[in-house]
């Protein structure tokens, strides 16, 4: 009997589907193991965004609060609870309350809110900060596009020591000569405060384009903290600044005392007196030196000359921004917003404040 000799097959294709299924589960566990950790920073980086933008409904709600109390006196009942006369100095505070006193004491400055797993559902913290456009100077009001010189010649000095302190700070050169020529040559009214970073002598501002609150534990800002949007604005419609809202870059240009970390009620207290006989309307320079100076630290003689010219004598602002951020574990989400607030009915004595989203940036 005659004996073939065969080749075999099966074992080399048995061995190359082994191979072939390593390779494919190598392949799966591998990026497994890199998508795990990705997936769980595009998680947070969403909670992040989410908590961030509900920054802006909280200083959205505490902008609403009326410009004088309207609460009426509550009837003293016979019968009043030993827990609500408890209550009653905390709820008086309360109805007291209005935006200038409310604002004035935290302009400016963090506050921050933690959550919690077991009450909202997720950990993590919400930063807001509350800032006036009021009390930052409006190139669009001061200026006249079609000739990029000022509104008011009596502003001019107080101009010379804007830009000077500016380049003095941060750097740039020849900023005065060289944005109103950009003014003169464009014409028309600035969309945005980020355009200045369209002309070069401005480029030493693009890493200080928007306002860093001071941290918790710091004494006081840097001396060289000045930025570009926390000096200039276009939203307020207004040749005026609120000096009791003034940005902290303005305040540093001014010379004045910056803004601080320091704790919330020490700086309701400092306020406290002064509220209680501040008028409507202040004139200058009595009305500074009588309430300003106990604020800032400094007395009207010693700042910048035809002042009296761009400060305003009345409490009334609308245009405001707002800085929030959005921390969960360890990733953070950062946007910047313009708001108005909006008188949308009045009763008598009753003026009821909307407020309204009108510009917002991701940092």
């Amino acid at each position: 009997m005659s004996r073939r000799n065969k080749s075999g097959f099966i074992l080399p294709l048995t061995l190359s589907l082994i191979g072939l299924a390593m390779a494919l589960v190598i392949y799966m566990v591998n990026n497994g193991r890199a998508f795990s950790p990705s997936a769980k920073i595009m998680i947070e980086r969403e909670k992040a965004r989410m908590l961030a933008r509900s920054g802006i409904e909280i200083a959205m709600s505490q902008l609403s609060i009326p410009d004088k109390n309207t609460q009426a006196p509550k009837a003293t009942d016979a019968k009043e609870t030993a827990a609500e006369k408890e209550s009653a100095p905390e709820q008086k505070e309360k109805q007291k309350e209005t935006l200038f006193s409310f604002i004035v004491p935290r302009i400016n400055t963090w506050q921050t809110f933690s959550l919690k797993r077991a009450v909202e559902g997720m950990q993590g913290e919400i930063g807001v900060c509350i800032m006036c456009e009021e009390g930052k100077l409006d190139l669009n009001e001061l200026y006249d596009p079609e000739t990029g010189k000022l509104t008011n010649d009596a502003l001019n000095g107080i101009m010379n020591v804007v830009f000077e302190r500016m380049q003095k700070t941060v750097g740039g050169t020849e900023l005065r000569k060289s944005f109103e020529k950009f003014l003169k040559e464009r014409k028309t009214k600035l969309d945005d405060v980020t355009e200045l970073l369209t002309i070069k002598e401005f480029a030493a501002w693009k890493d200080t384009m928007f306002y860093n609150p001071p941290e918790k534990g710091a004494s006081k800002q840097s001396k060289a903290s000045l930025y570009l949007t926390d000096i200039f604005t276009v939203c307020s419609g207004k040749k005026t600044v609120q000096p009791w809202l003034l940005s902290d870059s303005l305040r540093g240009i001014f010379e004045v005392s910056r803004v601080k970390d320091s704790p919330l009620e020490e700086k309701k207290k400092a306020f406290a007196e002064l509220n209680k006989s501040v008028p409507a309307a202040l004139n200058w320079p009595d009305g500074w030196n009588k309430y300003l100076k106990a604020w800032y630290g400094k007395e009207f003689a010693a700042l910048p000359k035809g002042i009296e010219t761009l400060l305003d004598t009345k409490f009334e602002p609308v245009i405001f921004s707002v800085l929030c951020y959005g921390k969960v574990g360890k990733t953070t989400q950062k946007l910047f917003a313009i708001v108005e607030r909006i008188k949308t009915s009045a009763e008598k004595d009753k003026p009821v404040w909307n407020v309204k989203l009108k510009k917002m940036y991701w940092l």
